[in-house]
């Protein structure tokens, strides 16, 4: 006798068809496998886009480098600061998208563009995704920085 599913797992069942369709075990795993191998690569795209903007910026800025290296700045200190303006760069831009969504969403809502709903920003995902982009921040910001 088969266990009852979730409608998750049952959309899993017949997303990802099993070896054995007999099994009971629940295939929502492979769902989600495949929903974050997807996000992983859909978020892959603007990090490297962001490390080659960082690149660019840093071989423009190759004098500031050489004279602050000749004053005496250390290797580390280089590094820190292109990062600390990388994250404060991706921090704006997180913020910006954020404010642009509400905007978005009030002039949906006063438009009556679709009748009977209220859309609003969820906090929570909101806070996720500038979270995601101060790490996206830091990572693209931390290999052009090192390899300068």
């Amino acid at each position: 006798m088969a266990p009852l599913e979730t409608q998750f797992h049952s959309f899993a069942r017949g997303f990802s068809p099993p070896a054995d369709w007999t099994s009971p075990e629940p295939q929502g795993w492979r769902v989600f496998a495949y929903i974050a191998v997807l996000a992983f690569l859909f978020a892959l795209l603007p990090a490297l886009n962001l490390i080659n903007i960082n690149v660019s910026r840093i071989m423009e800025r190759t004098s500031e480098i050489g004279i602050r290296k000749a004053f005496g700045a250390s290797s580390r200190t280089l590094v820190g600061q292109f990062v600390v303006e990388n994250i404060i760069l991706t921090l704006a831009g997180g913020l910006v998208g954020l404010i642009l969504s509400v905007v978005v969403l009030r002039a949906i809502n006063a438009s009556g563009l679709i009748p009977y709903s209220q859309l609003a920003v969820n906090v929570r995902v909101s806070a996720c995704g500038v979270a995601l982009a101060v790490v996206f921040g830091i990572l693209s910001g931390v290999y052009p920085a090192w390899r300068m």
